[in-house]
């Protein structure tokens, strides 16, 4: 009722207003959201897990680069020592004003070791050269049998081809003195340097073409020493062996 029609003398009922009702925070709601996003997120590797994590990386490596060595090209992969074999023809310059004109054939098995290996510049290697000489004159007939003791100097590869410089000398047994005014005795030596180039085919396999400028003469043990000079032009094979770790250098 009113509390205006309130009988005299009684009362009045006490009026209470009711408590709005009470709204829910944003505090429970930001907690379960970082809740459930800690649980989504990887978790942080450790220390101890990092460390065993790079001792396998660097475990790995040298097996990544093995496979890298192995696969080298044909004229890299090599050992120290490679063999060969070429055939040679040779003839007296410039032509003697008397006498006849001096050919020469013969052939040079060769055994190369590897002395020292450049990572820069221009040379590739410097190699020590063991070729001997098997033949002869064909004009006049005789007959040539020597060894000479060269130093092999390798420039870079462009494409399947590098460049060669040989240079030293040999000693030689010979009948050709018997046949031509120019050479006094059986003992020969030959001063010899000349330019070639390896061109490398398969797999440790190399064809080679080189030019010579020889010169053979006694050195003055006997007189009369004329000596000669002869360009000689040759053509062989060279077979790398193949080295005994991918690491070698």
């Amino acid at each position: 009722m009113p509390i205006s029609a309130c009988p005299p003398g009684a009362a009045r009922p006490v009026l209470t207003r009711r408590a709005p009702p009470r709204r829910r925070g944003r505090l429970p709601l930001l907690a379960l959201a970082a809740r459930a996003q800690a649980r989504a997120a990887p978790a942080l590797p450790s220390r101890a897990d990092a460390r065993s994590s790079q001792v396998s990386e660097d475990a790995a490596a040298p097996q990544q680069a093995a496979p890298n060595a192995a696969s080298a090209p044909d004229w890299a992969n090599g050992g120290r020592w490679s063999f060969g074999l070429q055939g040679a023809f040779g003839f007296q310059n410039p032509v003697p004003p008397r006498g006849e004109h001096i050919k020469l054939l013969y052939a040079q098995p060769q055994a190369e070791l590897n002395l020292v290996r450049f990572n820069r510049g221009p040379v590739g290697r410097f190699d020590w050269l063991s070729e001997g000489l098997l033949g002869g004159a064909v004009s006049p007939a005789a007959r040539i049998i020597g060894y000479s003791l060269l130093f092999r100097l390798e420039g870079r590869t462009r494409g399947n081809t590098k460049p060669i410089l040989d240079f030293g000398a040999g000693i030689n047994n010979t009948t050709l003195d018997q046949h031509v005014y120019e050479l006094t005795g059986g003992l020969q030596f030959t001063p010899q340097g000349g330019l070639g180039i390896e061109h490398y085919f398969g797999p440790q396999r190399a064809v080679v073409f080189e030019y010579r400028f020889l010169h053979m003469s006694n050195n003055g043990i006997r007189e009369p020493n004329h000596g000669f000079n002869a360009a000689v032009f040759s053509v062989g094979i060279r077979w790398l062996r193949r080295p005994k770790g991918a690491n070698w250098r």
